[in-house]
């Protein structure tokens, strides 16, 4: 099992994790709404609600060598379904990071509803580029105006999740239109790659929506789902693809509320699942991995507090951010646990018999 240590308290409503080419660790905090309730409400509350909105997302930076953090970019564009900040569920807003080869972070800014009604001059349902001269993100794509021209929901419906970058080319997990997008750089065309299946075989029938996303360096992309109402416990599944439309398709099931997925340097993905109980969910996550090559499912930590995102480093570190859904959200650093006292002890006579051999 790994061992958890918490590294940053207090985030509102944390998300995805990315490592900059410096080593720091990045955390987007989709934030906590505003006051200027005047959007249309969407499922699962009643349309006839409004939603509010204001600049409360951010973006955390984690330097490990310092053990200290900041926030390089705040003020970021934030929708909750109303004004109270202990009332965040649900919310959108700054969802995922990625950094591309070249050193450019970009970000993608969830919505949940119909873009039309996305408040003027904001960035919901949008990839964006963060610069560093610069406190505004730069808007690279309109992912929400994709979803108006070609709707997925009758009324167009679109709340962006996860992204990941490869080869020129950012991916997006659009988790309100059930699809997986491409934008090339070169172009900023949005382009629809895959239409996920909205409801899965179960009784009673339970909407689905594709959550995080990973790019192998072959080129090969996992995504994870999370399954609707009622949100029975081993009804999720990991996808693959080549990048090309149409080519998805389930590697592995089982699994529950999956959230976010990483691919570590060993091959391995690694996934949090938010909860076993949805309905009570705190303190029911679960951090585990899973081997596309030979199938192989491992645990690592359970009784995770709401798990939101997941990043492996090359050297086995692990981190997460938990408490989603709430303004005591936390970046968590996971590494491998010491050894049991009988595996200990196996190991030590090991090595004394190959000190002997040594020497003889």
């Amino acid at each position: 099992m790994y061992t958890g240590q918490v590294v940053v308290n207090g985030l509102l409503n944390p998300r995805g994790v990315t490592v900059d080419p410096l080593g720091r660790i990045l955390v987007s905090e989709t934030g906590s709404g505003g006051s200027t309730c005047d959007v249309p409400g969407a499922p699962p509350g009643p349309p006839t609600a409004l939603r509010c909105w204001g600049q409360t997302g951010a973006v955390v930076r984690y330097d490990p060598s310092t053990n200290t953090h900041s926030r390089p970019w705040s003020l970021l564009d934030s929708i909750a379904k109303s004004s109270d900040p202990n009332d965040l569920s649900p919310v959108a807003g700054l969802q995922d990071l990625t950094y591309t080869n070249d050193g450019r972070l970009l970000g993608v800014f969830g919505f949940r509803g119909d873009p039309a009604t996305r408040p003027t001059g904001t960035t919901f349902a949008t990839l964006v580029q963060f610069d560093s001269s610069s406190s505004t993100p730069i808007v690279l794509a309109d992912l929400g105006a994709f979803e108006t021209a070609f709707p997925s929901h009758t009324p167009p419906f679109s709340n962006p999740f996860s992204l990941a970058w490869q080869a020129g080319v950012s991916y997006i997990t659009d988790a309100g239109a059930n699809r997986l997008l491409k934008v090339n750089d070169a172009s900023s065309v949005v382009e629809k790659l895959e239409d996920f299946p909205s409801f899965l075989t179960t009784t009673p029938p339970a909407e689905a929506v594709p959550t995080g996303l990973a790019a192998s360096p072959g080129g090969t992309l996992y995504n994870t789902q999370l399954p609707g109402f009622p949100f029975t416990p081993g009804t999720a599944s990991i996808f693959a693809s080549t990048g090309t439309p149409n080519s998805a398709a389930t590697i592995a099931s089982g699994f529950t509320n999956v959230m976010d997925l990483s691919l570590g340097a060993d091959g391995w993905l690694y996934l949090v699942e938010y909860a076993q109980d949805f309905f009570s969910p705190v303190g029911t996550g679960s951090l585990r991995r899973f081997n596309p090559a030979t199938l192989e499912r491992q645990l690592l930590a359970d009784s995770i507090d709401r798990p939101t995102g997941v990043l492996a480093l090359p050297d086995g570190t692990v981190y997460v951010a938990t408490g989603g859904s709430t303004t005591s959200g936390a970046l968590v650093r996971y590494t491998p646990g010491p050894l049991p006292i009988a595996g200990a002890v196996i190991a030590w006579r090991q090595a004394r018999m190959l000190r002997r051999r040594v020497k003889g």
